[in-house]
């Protein structure tokens, strides 16, 4: 049985509200154990308590943490059905090359953080019916990202890119809002030819936990500007030809919490020799960077930012345990975080 728990952190969201994440409820809990305990999906990073390191996996019972709407002042989030019912108004762009329609698009690029959340949109998806018709895998995750970087679709019908293209099953046509959905990601940079190619949709751009303060927080700080400048500011400014951009939107995700065993949780020297904790004095410094950057820039109507990084705090859990408290183990509930931002940035 799982144990009736709850997580909180000293995160002010709105109206001075903590954000609270609650272990689902026993009945809950066992359905997912046991749809879970065969792990039989397409992707192995689609199971609960896989991380991102293939060899590396927690206990379901260790990742089954949700939102708490009432104890967040009565504060739902949004899902990845509720984006996509947002987005399925937009009208699919077909391209020279690719002869099909091509509903929503999302194009995720950063770190490996940012594999796991166009990941995380890809094993959601499924889970709520769609089929994969065409992908490109192997640019997930890194070396040890495991099997995943190897599978094989029908198609490959963008082979620049790690992409998946997933289509309604007709079967579940009236539960799933859209005909076909993108998913799109590339490490650190964004690639104006594919922008151009698709024509529109989603950016959601990250820039974050590589640029440690080791060094001061400065030489940090530089870091963020260098990426912000080379890879964002071109394509939201007009120096980037804008006019072929024009129906992409540009969001900048926070990054997550780091839960190092150090005081503001980030990493420093011999913390991958201790275990994963619940941070005493949480630093967002590259986060808050990066408002103050897109403010000076007078970006902040261009690119919106989708909170992350409060929000998540508590979930320390939902690391491996030891050594990575960085990348979190899969648990779907915890993406609802990014889902809702963009759903809000785009109202």
């Amino acid at each position: 049985a799982v144990a009736m728990t709850m997580v909180a952190a000293t995160v002010v969201l709105g109206n001075a509200v903590e954000a609270v994440w609650t272990r689902v409820t026993e009945h809950e809990a066992s359905r997912y154990q046991s749809l879970d305990r065969e792990c039989t999906h397409e992707f192995e990073h689609c199971c609960l308590g896989q991380c991102r390191v293939h060899y590396m996996k927690k206990n379901v019972s260790d990742v089954l943490y949700k939102w708490d709407s009432e104890k967040n002042g009565n504060r739902r989030l949004a899902n990845i059905l509720d984006l996509l019912d947002s987005l399925g108004a937009q009208e699919g762009s077909v391209t020279p090359t690719v002869a099909k329609k091509i509903g929503p698009t999302i194009y995720f690029v950063g770190d490996s953080l940012s594999s796991d959340l166009a990941m995380a949109a890809v094993c959601q998806l499924l889970s709520a019916g769609y089929q994969l018709s065409s992908c490109q895998t192997s640019g997930l995750g890194g070396e040890l990202y495991g099997i995943d970087r190897n599978y094989t679709c029908k198609a490959n019908i963008l082979p620049m890119i790690t992409h998946f293209l997933l289509e309604k099953n007709n079967m579940l046509s009236t539960l799933v809002p859209t005909n076909n959905v993108l998913i799109l990601f590339s490490f650190g940079t964004i690639h104006k030819e594919v922008l151009v190619k698709l024509g529109g949709g989603i950016v959601v751009y990250n820039v974050g936990v590589h640029c440690n303060d080791l060094e001061g927080k400065l030489s940090g700080e530089k870091c963020l500007a260098r990426a912000l400048d080379n890879q964002l500011v071109p394509f939201v400014t007009g120096s980037s030809e804008s006019h072929k951009l024009k129906q992409w939107s540009f969001f900048f995700r926070e990054h997550e919490p780091q839960h190092f065993s150090t005081p503001n949780g980030t990493f420093k020297p011999g913390a991958l020799m201790e275990p994963c904790a619940p941070t005493k004095y949480p630093d967002n410094w590259r986060n808050e960077y990066v408002h103050r950057f897109i403010a000076k820039h007078n970006l902040s109507d261009k690119v919106p930012i989708l909170p992350s990084f409060n929000l998540l705090e508590p979930l320390w859990q939902l690391h491996y345990g030891k050594g990575d408290c960085t990348h979190y183990c899969y648990s779907p509930w915890r993406f609802d975080v990014t889902w809702d931002a963009m759903l809000r940035a785009l109202a």
